[in-house]
């Protein structure tokens, strides 16, 4: 099997690091398969039945592969799974129905249609987790970018966020939600809503920016 097929598929979600890890990423790894077939009139590689691929970094786990060699395109399907770990015990990792992957372009699109696309962000330091869902996901691995449309959402411990397009930017570790966003926050004391044309929610300091058009209110809770 071809590596660089399961190591551009988890980079989905795995674009955090600035260098390029491929060597580190080859080293030690483990694939399987149940069966693996070449098709040579077609020019395609198949694999079939618990395709997975782990080393100390990356997992990743489908139903079903296939890579077109002419076109350089790998699809997964069934049961996609990706993760990958860094430092302190954080993580990345995310759950969809289909997955293609484009090695010209660097261009990775995942699929859900009857559940939605499962992402999980956790801070191993923080102890903070954001998931999102979302229908449709495009990474633009160079750019570092990931793009989530129809039925985004964002939950946190104290917040939960939509939209019907947002744009994760990993440089700056924020989302931005560009049609028509929607805050929800509480805490022991309030509850909070707000709405604009455009939101944008950061990771790290945990704020949340609204521009133009902004509404919202505040309401003490009952007690």
């Amino acid at each position: 099997m071809k590596i660089v097929f399961l190591l551009l598929l988890v980079s989905y979600y795995f674009i955090l690091d600035a260098k390029d890890k491929k060597d580190d990423f080859l080293m030690g790894s483990v694939v399987k398969s149940d069966e693996w077939v070449i098709d040579k009139k077609k020019d395609r590689e198949i694999f079939k039945k618990n395709v997975s691929f782990k080393n100390s970094f990356y997992i990743m786990k489908t139903d079903y592969a296939v890579y077109d060699r002419k076109n350089k395109i790998w699809n997964a399907d069934g049961n996609v799974y990706a993760r990958r770990n860094f430092e302190n015990n954080s993580y990345m990792e995310s759950y969809s129905e289909k997955a293609e992957y484009n090695e010209n372009l660097k261009k990775l699109i995942l699929f859900s249609e009857k559940n939605k696309i499962k992402t999980v962000f956790y801070d191993g330091l923080k102890k903070e987790t954001f998931i999102s869902y979302s229908k449709e996901s495009t990474a633009l691995i160079d750019e570092k970018k990931i793009i989530m449309e129809k039925e985004f959402e964002l939950l946190t411990a104290s917040m939960t966020a939509y939209s019907q397009k947002a744009i994760y930017d990993d440089n700056k570790k924020e989302f931005e939600l560009i049609k028509d966003p929607k805050v929800f926050g509480q805490n022991d004391e309030y509850t909070t809503f707000i709405n604009a044309n455009l939101i944008y929610v950061n990771r790290e300091n945990k704020t949340v920016k609204a521009i133009n058009n902004v509404y919202g209110k505040i309401e003490r809770k009952k007690l």
